[in-house]
């Protein structure tokens, strides 16, 4: 399998990309033994050199995938990040005795990773908060996260906001909310932390002990830890959607190369070591079934 890692900056590294684009074209053919080539996306359509199966869309905005060729696959970096962070998440609250159901999420810096909402609701989790910097002001991240189970930064692109993982909150945590994440409540006294709330409450209608602010307990900090956790993905879904013609990487394409990822995680680890062959042919494997579904027996 041949690949090309195209980007043209626009969604975050700037105009000086391609570097970037380089990083992760030569990690991509390390883990994959498959020549991989790295190329700036001009404004204008062009052509792909001969012989490439698939490309990674990398530092640019989906809306500019129409210049790639018609029939190309096309995984975009940001759907394989939020794959990775979707099955760190649920091994995190596995390990914390969680479940999706019954867990509330924060997703810090939400718009810079669009497709880490829809997954979670996919995933079964219904108590999500999409935030971003503009909310800030109104509603600090510190009082956001005060009743939730983790928070998820999809681009490790809020250092000063979120200190090192694991973060304590709670009432033995509240010195200062303006010192880092820990439990606060509003002035005014409102129960409601703000943001931008996604689905309801849990369908139990049962209260969580966990839910309430009191004992300090620890609150997760979701994050990519680099290329590394890219190619846990990428080679999989990339041969994935080589395999299956006119494919593309929906909702349910990324759900199953998560659950994948987490199915190959050991109890002592929050993602699969790798990236392997094995572990490639996991992802494409799942990826694949969801793409063709099995026929309902007559």
């Amino acid at each position: 399998m041949s690949v090309a890692v195209v980007g043209d900056g626009s969604a975050f590294g700037g105009p000086d990309v391609e570097p970037a684009l380089r990083r992760l074209a030569d990690a991509l053919a390390h883990a994959t033994a498959s020549p991989v080539h790295a190329l700036r996306l001009g404004p204008d359509p062009f052509d792909l050199p001969a012989g490439v199966d698939a490309v990674v869309l990398a530092h640019t905005r989906p809306d500019h995938a129409w210049r790639i060729p018609a029939g190309t696959p096309v995984v975009a970096d940001l759907d394989a990040i939020a794959v990775v962070l979707l099955a760190k998440l649920l091994t995190t609250l596995a390990a914390a005795g969680r479940t999706p159901k019954r867990s509330g999420v924060v997703v810090a810096g939400a718009s810079s990773c669009p497709a880490v909402g829809p997954l979670l609701l996919a995933a079964g989790i219904r108590d999500i908060t999409l935030w971003n910097e503009a909310d800030a002001r109104a509603f600090p991240l510190s009082r956001i996260a005060s009743r939730a189970h983790a928070v998820i930064d999809p681009l490790d692109g809020l250092p000063a906001r979120l200190p090192a993982p694991p973060v304590t909150i709670g009432d033995a945590g509240r010195p200062d909310p303006a010192a880092g994440l820990v439990g606060a409540q509003r002035s005014d006294g409102a129960d409601d932390p703000g943001g931008e709330r996604v689905g309801a409450e849990p369908a139990d209608g049962g209260g969580d002990p966990a839910d309430a602010l009191g004992p300090a307990r620890e609150l997760p900090v979701i994050a990519l830890a680099g290329v590394a956790d890219l190619l846990l993905v990428l080679p999989g879904l990339l041969d994935a959607l080589r395999r299956v013609p006119g494919a593309s990487p929906e909702v349910d394409v990324l759900l199953a190369s998560a659950l994948a990822l987490v199915m190959a995680t050991p109890p002592d680890r929050r993602l699969p070591v790798g990236p392997s062959p094995a572990l490639a042919a996991q992802v494409a494997d799942a990826a694949v079934r969801s793409l063709r579904p099995t026929p309902p027996v007559d």
